[in-house]
């Protein structure tokens, strides 16, 4: 920054879209920028670091997020949480999303998320599917190519499904 420029909010999120890990370390730091802001497309900057399926970047924002729940649960103007925004990109990057599972889990809302009718469908839909196994409440998240996503959810919506044929099983639980 130059002597006397005028920081602002926004220049977190934009860090963290670009994976920028030191300089948004710098900016919550030295430069106190707030962690709960959103851009005007209803951001935050951990959906901006979940874009970008940046580990390091997603483990620091949670650390450092005090309002972890409403974080996670947060929707930008499209509709997508933080797990759907990471979904974009989690092929190279998988166990992004299952940090992001457990990160839920431990905020006690994995149920809440699971229970959603929505997700968001970009070039990499992940679907939720929950349902009974054995007698018990299960749930899985499989990330599907999109033009198959209508025939899954009529299929899925039908009964018994093998998911694996619609795309690759990310996190299955009980629960």
């Amino acid at each position: 920054f130059k002597a006397g420029a005028v920081a602002s909010d926004d220049l977190i999120g934009i860090a963290a879209s670009k994976g920028c890990l030191p300089f948004v370390k710098y900016c919550i730091d030295k430069k106190h920028l707030n962690l709960d802001h959103v851009d005007k497309k209803k951001r935050s900057v951990l959906h901006h670091a979940c874009v970008q399926s940046n580990a390091d970047l997603m483990r620091y924002l949670l650390q450092k997020i005090v309002d972890k729940r409403r974080a996670l649960l947060a929707r930008d103007h499209i509709g997508r949480t933080v797990i759907h925004a990471c979904c974009e990109n989690v092929i190279a990057n998988p166990e992004t999303l299952v940090f992001l599972l457990e990160a839920a889990k431990n905020e006690g809302i994995l149920e809440e998320l699971m229970n959603s009718v929505d997700y968001f469908t970009g070039n990499n839909t992940c679907v939720l599917v929950s349902g009974r196994d054995k007698g018990r409440a299960a749930f899985h998240y499989v990330l599907s190519h999109r033009h198959l996503v209508s025939l899954f959810e009529k299929r899925v919506g039908s009964g018994v499904v093998d998911v694996s044929h619609f795309g690759a099983v990310i996190k299955s639980g009980w629960g």
